[in-house]
This record gives structure tokens, C-alpha cells and sequence, in this order.
């Protein structure tokens, strides 16, 4: 395995008729060797899929345009560059370049989630033209499709009824934090969340006289507009005051039907705090987050920090890549991060230059923020 740093402004740069693309963005890329890329259509372990953006050989244009469409709605983790070392040594430099830039044109949100995971893939196995030809090329693009909300709220009734196990990454959380009381509860109810949705209401009906919460704030907007103005709006975001399990599913059902797909985490942070805080100081906020999802009002965080308050973000669905936004949140509001297995606290500790090892993850201190190092 190979990885290079890969500069896309610069490696865009190919031809007068690009000249006017610029795409900010670096990544390190992993490039792996294989003999023939197999396309896995889903995979039940991991509730994945992966669909083909095909490409024909010695070409950079995508024959399949309906399948990018489509691919804009959902939550990508993952996209592979896949291209055949044939004839072998031959130099695909500047094929794949342009391929890059017609993925852009395409799907540009790819080129902006820190979270997604790169890797370019040369296969190797082609001894001839015939053999070349019925390869993959092209971009392989792993998503998490969005369930229906029946698909869901079976989920979540099969958990509580104790027919299907629950996830157990805020279970984990919260029973190494058994002394987190009087918090509010902000959790992200968009797409493909039920599975943690249901392991919070699980932990709530068998802790019934929980001291952790008794005000509880779900979100998902379905207007990224709304961030561009300045009055905060309710939009997408449903509340509740009760400790009982069952009015708290309730009203979480209802949000997960009426709302939409967008995380307006910050905006919803930002209401449950002026609408709870109001006659009685909090401990904090629990932040129940998407790790594959971006808060689009990232604007929000300055305001969020004057309120003075630390914010708990229990992120889900980590796997190989930390979403660094979560990481900025828990910083600027002197809060912590949670994963299923571990836990990053006393943030404001941390110096400038130093590294630090949460969980699987190294980060490091670089300019006020803490980065995740490859």
C-alpha cells in the first residue's frame, strides 16, 4: 500500500477547457494494488452499499449520470478510484486527473466532507485487451442508504420488545458516565439514526428515575437555507419534557416523520439552550451525532461558545474516520467527545503541537484545533 498526499487544485490543473475549476482540498489518498475490483452491492454486516460511476476504458466520462443523481441524496463514506494498470506501466496520470474533475461536476459535496474516506485502486490482473475491457473502471462510491421511516420505527419497536439487540454505543457512553445528571439531550434524528435512536429510548425506559435528563431536543431540518439568516428559526427541530421513555419515543417518532435529511445540530443546540436554561442553569449538553454527516451551521459555533455551557458529543457510526467537526464543537464549548469505546475529556489541557490517542485515533493540537493524523 502506497499513500500520497494528494492536492487536487494542483492535480486539476490539466487543460485550458478545466481552467476555470479550482477545488480546495488535500487529502491523503491510500493507493492499494489488487488483481480485479468485486463490486459488493450491500453488504448486511454493515448496512452499506456501493454503486459503480462507470467509466470506459481509456475515457474519463461517466456512462451511467442518473446513478450520480441519485447518489447526491445519500450519505457517502467512501469513494474508490478504480482504474487497470493496462498496458502495464503505462502512465494514467492524467486520465485519472480528469476523472477527478468529472466526479466534481458530478458529485462536488464528496469534496467537501473531511469525514469520506479516499483510496485509489490500480488493478493489475489484465493480460490483455479482452481481459482490460471487462474490468471496472470508473469510481466506486460506498453509501449508507436512507432507510423509510417504517423501516425504522420497526427497528426501534423490535429493540424495545428485546427482539433485536440495540447498538451500543450510547449504551457504552452513558454507563461510563454514570455521574452525568441534568444535562439536555440534543440528538440528530435524520436518516439511518434509529439504530442509536432506539438504544437511547432503551437506556431511558430501563432507567426510569434517571437523573441524566428530562429535556430532550431532536433535530433535522430540511431547509439548508435557513442557516443563511441571521434570527434563529425553529425549523426541524421538535422538543419534550418528560423522563418517561414512551413520551419522549413519541415525540421522536413524530420528528422522524416531518422532518427532513439536513443536521442543523448547532441551531438546535443553540434553541435548547435558550428554551431549558432559561430558569435554571444545566450541567452541560449531550450532543447525539452523525459521524458521516456535516452540521451545515457550523456558523453558529461562536455563539454557541458564549453561552458557556460544555457540550457532550456522543458521536455515532465511527468506523475509520473521525468527522473533525464534532472535534471543534467539544473544544470551543469545553466539552468532550465520546465513541463507543473511548473518550476524549478535558479538552482545554491539550497543548498546541501536542498528540494525543483517542481510541484508534491519533490527534494533534495544530493551530488551535484538534486534527486527526493519518
Amino acid at each position: 500500500m502506497m499513500r500520497i498526499l494528494f492536492t487536487l487544485v494542483w492535480a486539476l490543473g490539466i487543460a485550458p477547457l478545466f481552467a476555470q475549476v479550482s477545488i480546495n482540498m488535500q487529502a491523503r489518498i491510500d493507493t492499494v494494488e489488487i488483481d480485479k475490483y468485486k463490486l459488493v452491492h450491500h453488504d448486511d454486516a454493515t448496512g452499506l452499499s456501493q454503486q459503480l460511476l462507470e467509466m470506459p476504458i481509456g475515457d474519463y466520462k461517466i456512462i451511467n449520470e442518473r446513478i450520480a443523481k441519485q447518489l447526491q441524496k445519500e450519505t457517502i463514506t467512501k469513494v474508490e478510484l478504480v482504474y487497470t494498470d493496462y498496458p502495464k506501466g503505462s502512465d494514467m496520470r492524467e486520465l485519472n486527473r480528469a476523472r477527478i474533475l468529472e466526479l466534481y461536476i458530478h458529485l462536488p459535496q464528496v469534496f467537501n466532507k473531511r469525514v469520506i474516506e479516499w483510496k485509489v485502486v490500480k488493478q493489475t490482473g489484465a493480460k490483455n485487451n479482452d481481459m482490460a475491457s471487462h474490468m471496472i473502471h470508473g469510481f466506486v462510491i460506498t453509501y449508507r442508504p436512507l432507510p423509510s421511516f417504517e423501516a425504522e420505527n420497526n427497528l426501534i419497536s423490535s429493540v424495545l420488545e428485546g427482539k433485536t439487540n440495540p447498538d451500543s454505543t450510547i449504551l457504552k457512553v452513558l454507563e461510563r458516565h454514570p455521574n452525568w445528571k441534568d444535562q439536555i439531550v440534543v440528538c440528530d434524528v435524520t436518516g439511518s439514526m434509529s439504530p442509536y435512536l432506539a438504544s437511547l429510548v432503551l437506556w431511558l425506559k430501563l432507567n426510569n428515575s434517571n437523573k441524566l435528563s428530562e429535556n430532550f431536543v431532536f433535530f433535522n431540518d430540511n431547509d439548508m437555507d435557513h442557516n443563511k439568516q441571521e434570527k434563529l428559526d425553529t425549523s426541524g427541530i421538535w422538543d419534550v419534557s418528560s423522563k418517561k421513555y414512551d413520551a419522549v419515543l413519541k415525540k421522536m417518532l413524530y420528528a422522524m416523520y416531518n422532518g427532513g435529511q439536513t443536521e442543523n445540530n448547532l441551531k438546535a443546540t443553540f434553541y435548547a439552550s435558550q428554551k431549558f436554561m432559561k430558569e435554571k442553569k444545566k450541567e452541560g449538553i449531550i450532543m447525539i451525532a452523525d459521524n458521516w454527516q456535516d452540521p451545515y451551521d457550523m456558523k453558529l459555533l461562536p455563539a454557541l461558545k458564549e453561552i458557556g455551557v460544555p457540550i457532550h458529543v456522543i458521536v455515532c457510526g465511527v468506523s475509520a474516520t473521525l468527522n473533525p467537526n464534532y472535534l471543534d464543537i467539544a473544544l470551543a464549548t469545553n466539552g468532550s467527545v465520546h465513541t463507543i469505546e473511548a473518550d476524549l475529556e478535558e479538552l482545554a489541557k491539550i497543548s498546541e503541537g501536542k498528540t494525543v490517542k483517542f481510541g484508534t485515533f491519533k490527534l494533534k493540537m495544530t493551530n488551535g484545533k484538534l486534527v486527526p493524523m493519518k
